[in-house]
C-alpha cells in the first residue's frame, strides 16, 4: 500500500505540466529566514525555469541564482513567511534572473518547509503589457482626434459666416441693380439681354450657395456636439426614465402633432446613467421615428421598457418605412443618412446615440424590415436594488 502509494505521488510529481519544487528554509540566529535550499523538483520546473534539477538539488538560492536577495521582490522573505506562519499565498510575479513572469502557489506542508507550484505567464502579461500600451495609445489618438475635430470645426465657422454675410450683401446689390435698370433709362435690348443672367442664373447661383452653406453650418453644427460628447464630464445617478422619455415627448409634441402621429408609453424601469445625455439618445430615437413614419398610414410609436439581468432594455418602436437590412450596418456610420433628400440633418444623430451609449457602460441595436417599421433597442446599466438589512430584536 505504502509503496504504491509512493509510486502514485512520484508519477504525479514528475508528470505533471506545472514546475514543482520543495525546499527547507536557512534561517539567522534570530530566526529570521535568509535562503533556502532546492530538496527536490520535477521536470517541469527544469522546462519553465531552464535551470537544470540535477544543478540545484542540496544547494541554496543564493548559489543557485546569485544577488537574489538584493532583487525587488523578496523572494525569500515571501516563502519564509509561508514555511513559518503556514499560511498560503498565490501571487503572480516577474524573476528578474530567469526573464519570465510566473504565477506561483505556495504552502508549507510542515513547519520550515515549503513547496513551490508554478506556472509560466510570460505570454500573458507581455500580452496584457501589449493590450494596455495600445488601449493608452488608442486614447490618446481618440482625443487628439477629438481636438482636430473641435478646432476645425470651430475654425471652419469663420469663413463660413463670411460666406454666409456676404452672398446676402450680393442678393441686394442684385436687388439694386435690377431697380436701378428699370429707373435709369436703360435701353430695352439691354434689359432684355441682361434678364436671364439677373432674374434666374444669379438668383439660382446664389439659391446654391445660400443651401450649401446652411448645410455646412449644420455638419460643423454636429461635429462640434460630436466632439464635445468625449471631453464632458458624466453626473452619473438614478434616472426615472418614466419622466426623462414623458418630458422629451412633450418637447416634441408639435412635430408629433403636425405629422399626425399617437405615441405609446409603457411602464419604463428606471436605470443608471447621466440624465441629459440620455435625454439627448431618446430625443434622437423619437424625432428619427417621427421623421421616417409611412405617408400611407397613421404613424403609431411605441416605447416600451424592461428589466433584463443587470440592464434596462428600451425599444422605441414605430410602424413607419423601415430599413433595409443592408443599410442597417451603416446607419450609425458618421454622416450616413437613409433618406439624404428627406429632412433635414446632418446624419450624426445616430452616431451621436452610440457614442454617449458607449460612454454609459450601454449599447443599441435594432430590428427593421422595410415596410414593417423599426424597434430601436436601447440597454443601459440597471439600478442595483438595496438589500434590506435584516433586525434582530433585543
Amino acid at each position: 500500500g505504502l509503496q504504491k502509494s509512493e509510486a502514485m505521488y512520484r508519477g504525479l510529481f514528475e508528470k505533471m505540466i506545472n514546475g514543482l519544487a520543495y525546499h527547507e528554509m536557512v534561517l539567522d540566529e534570530q530566526g529570521a529566514p535568509v535562503d533556502y535550499v532546492f530538496l527536490e523538483a520535477n521536470s517541469a520546473f527544469e522546462t519553465l525555469t531552464g535551470l537544470r534539477v540535477a544543478d540545484i538539488i542540496g544547494k541554496r538560492v543564493t548559489e543557485v541564482i546569485p544577488g537574489i536577495e538584493d532583487s525587488e521582490f523578496d523572494w525569500i522573505g515571501t516563502y519564509g513567511r509561508v514555511a513559518l506562519s503556514g499560511e498560503d499565498v498565490r501571487f503572480e510575479q516577474y524573476s528578474e534572473a530567469l526573464k519570465k513572469w510566473y504565477y506561483i502557489t505556495a504552502y508549507s506542508p510542515r513547519k520550515n518547509f515549503f513547496v513551490a507550484i508554478f506556472d509560466d505567464i510570460t505570454k500573458r502579461k507581455l500580452a496584457e503589457e501589449e493590450l494596455g500600451r495600445i488601449n493608452a495609445e488608442l486614447l490618446e489618438k481618440n482625443k487628439e482626434l477629438e481636438q482636430i475635430v473641435y478646432v476645425a470645426s470651430h475654425d471652419l465657422r469663420s469663413p463660413l459666416v463670411n460666406i454666409q454675410g456676404f452672398s446676402k450683401e450680393l442678393e441686394l446689390a442684385f436687388q439694386k441693380f435690377r431697380v436701378a435698370l428699370k429707373d435709369k433709362g436703360v435701353p430695352d435690348d439691354v434689359i432684355k439681354s441682361t434678364s436671364h443672367l439677373l432674374h434666374e442664373d444669379m438668383p439660382e447661383a446664389l439659391r446654391f450657395i445660400g443651401s450649401s452653406t446652411a448645410r455646412m453650418d449644420t455638419l460643423l453644427n454636429g461635429l462640434l456636439r460630436l466632439s464635445r460628447l468625449g471631453r464632458s464630464s458624466l453626473k452619473m445617478g438614478k434616472v426615472e426614465m418614466n419622466e426623462l422619455v414623458a418630458e422629451v415627448l412633450g418637447s416634441l409634441e408639435f412635430q408629433a402633432k403636425e405629422r399626425g402621429v399617437r405615441v405609446e408609453l409603457g411602464d419604463l424601469p428606471t436605470c443608471r446613467g447621466d440624465e441629459a445625455l440620455i435625454s439627448q439618445v431618446f430625443t434622437n430615437l423619437l424625432d428619427n421615428a417621427m421623421k421616417y413614419l409611412d405617408p400611407a398610414r397613421p404613424g403609431l410609436i411605441k416605447v416600451t421598457g424592461s428589466r433584463k439581468g443587470n440592464s434596462s432594455v428600451y425599444c422605441v418602436q414605430d410602424n413607419g418605412v423601415g430599413i433595409d437590412e443592408a443599410h442597417q450596418d451603416n446607419i450609425f456610420e458618421i454622416f450616413h443618412r437613409l433618406s439624404p433628400g428627406q429632412g433635414e440633418g446632418e446624419g450624426l444623430g445616430l452616431s451621436i446615440v452610440r457614442k454617449i451609449l458607449a460612454r454609459l457602460g450601454g449599447r443599441i441595436w435594432l430590428q427593421s424590415s422595410p415596410g414593417q417599421g423599426t424597434g430601436f433597442y436601447v440597454s443601459l446599466p440597471s439600478v442595483r436594488k438595496s438589500g434590506k438589512r435584516k433586525t434582530s430584536g433585543a
